[in-house]
């Protein structure tokens, strides 16, 4: 790797606004003053290129300038805010149907927002048909449409236009300019996504977004095992990026086959699992590190993609903040940007890791020249016992891979459902009589295991049911230990 100035490595003074900014308004309705969270355009665009139906963006300026140009999917309300009379039960209905459990996002003309008459009356609108948004209150736009066009035209349109299909687009983890001393500040932007973003697109008139934003370099992290792919369907990039390629040494032996191996003589299950997981993470380290390292070093915007991807983008993060974060809120940073982001019990131990030695050396030296053991054992011991229930049901079901990773599958799905909504009784019940329990949950014994672990208990009826004072963090521990599907 190549050498980095000292200015490179040291955290600087950041205009970072990763996520919202708490805030309040009075909206004069003889209420209590509405609470709410003010976004950057970066954060603002983040919610827009997530993928799914996470985040609907309300606009509150006059109908002919929505019509010249609006965000790709955005909508007016204009017919509601300049009606008479309050809301029907048709309207509230359908505010309720559009907004709840989904990012609000509220996008007047105005830099400050909190002086916008109409965002004002968008909120209003919204308290009067009592929405409850992801966030748990509604978001607010610093800037203003005018600002968030000028950085990311590619995701307006116009009312003449037929609704645009939006290209797959990067996550923006670190804006241009995010340091006092952007100028020589690296890396100048940092973006996260998929290798789906680096595809050509048809985009008619438009710019790809890679090319409006800027994004000329990609750091993709490669298992070692696909490097003969590392290539593929060259031809289908986008032209304009070129590509670092980082290889993840032994991924397949440390990131997992096809199908478990079973436990060699004399060697417990539990002892195999804790062997593997030292060698996870130690490639995650390695891989993380050397990504991490070329991003820093990047004088124009760059993204990163692959495995272990996000895991790179929060070691980066924990080069720049000027403060001391653990593994856990800078995977929470990551996360909240880039909300598909992954971080397992390998990449949180990795991360931990890597930041707890670098102020001391090179990231190489704690990559590449390990200190001290790492110990999976100290990880929470329903973390370990997911893990090891996850071994056993792929070796069971190792002629039936498929089987084995739907039911992983339904039961991380079930939890996460738990984690976003803990609030919400019908994700706390797995209902017996549901199709998809009978066949993906209860003939498969790891799997209720697992639930029990999280803190479920089986109820006379014969449904799982989480007890609404059960903690949560169990759940998290579970959750931790449950990989991703593998591909069969």
């Amino acid at each position: 790797m190549g050498a980095c100035s000292s200015l490179c490595w040291q955290p600087a003074q950041v205009n970072l606004a990763l996520g919202p900014v708490p805030a309040e308004v009075d909206l004069e309705d003889g209420a209590a003053p509405q609470k709410l969270g003010i976004i950057s355009a970066s954060f603002c665009y983040c919610l827009f290129a997530a993928a799914g139906d996470g985040a609907v963006f309300i606009d509150a300026r006059p109908k002919e300038e929505f019509n010249r140009s609006h965000v790709t999917g955005a909508w007016s309300l204009e017919h509601l805010t300049s009606k008479t009379g309050g809301l029907g039960d048709t309207e509230t209905a359908a505010l309720r149907a559009r907004l709840d459990l989904r990012w609000a996002v509220v996008l007047g003309s105005a830099a400050k927002p909190r002086t916008d008459q109409r965002v004002i009356k968008v909120l209003v609108l919204l308290r009067q048909a009592g929405i409850r948004p992801t966030s748990g209150q509604p978001l607010i736009l610093r800037g203003g449409v005018p600002e968030f066009q000028r950085r990311f035209s590619f995701c307006m349109q116009s009312a003449s236009e037929n609704q645009i299909d939006s290209p797959a687009c990067p996550a923006e983890i670190l804006q241009p300019h995010w340091g006092a001393k952007s100028k020589f500040q690296r890396p100048h932007a940092l973006y996260l996504g998929s290798l789906s973003c680096c595809r050509q697109v048809k985009a008619g008139k438009r710019q790809h977004p890679l090319a409006a934003l800027g994004i000329s370099v990609a750091v993709r992290l490669i298992p070692s095992v696909a490097q003969s792919d590392a290539s593929e369907n060259v031809q289908d990039l986008y032209q304009g990026l070129r590509f670092h390629n980082v290889q993840i040494e032994g991924l397949r032996s440390a990131a997992g086959s096809e199908r478990p191996v079973a436990p060699a003589a004399g060697a417990t299950l539990q002892s195999q699992v804790a062997s593997e997981f030292k060698q996870k993470v130690r490639a995650a380290v390695a891989a993380s590190s050397e990504a991490c390292a070329l991003v820093m070093q990047q004088p124009t915007p760059c993204l990163l993609c692959g495995p272990w991807s996000s895991l790179t983008a929060a070691l980066c993060l924990s080069k720049v903040l000027p403060a001391t974060h653990t593994a856990e809120e800078l995977g929470a940073l990551v996360k909240q940007r880039f909300p598909s982001a992954d971080f397992d019990a390998v990449a949180l131990a990795a991360l931990s890791e890597v930041t707890g030695q670098h102020h001391a050396g090179d990231l190489r030296d704690a990559a590449g020249n390990q200190t001290g053991p790492l110990q999976p054992s100290a990880l929470p011991k329903a973390t370990l016992e997911a893990e090891m229930l996850c071994q056993q049901i792929r070796q069971r079901l190792k002629d039936r891979p498929k089987v084995a990773e739907v039911a992983l599958g339904t039961t991380r799905t079930a939890l996460e459902k738990v984690l976003a909504q803990p609030r919400e009784e019908r994700f706390r019940r797995l209902k017996a009589s549901n199709e998809r329990v009978t066949k993906e949950i209860m003939p498969n014994p790891e799997v209720v295991a697992l639930l029990k672990l999280a803190g479920f208990g089986q109820d006379s009826t014969g449904d799982l049911l989480l007890p609404a004072a059960a903690p949560l963090q169990a759940l998290r521990d579970v959750l931790a230990g449950i990989p991703k599907a593998k591909p069969v």
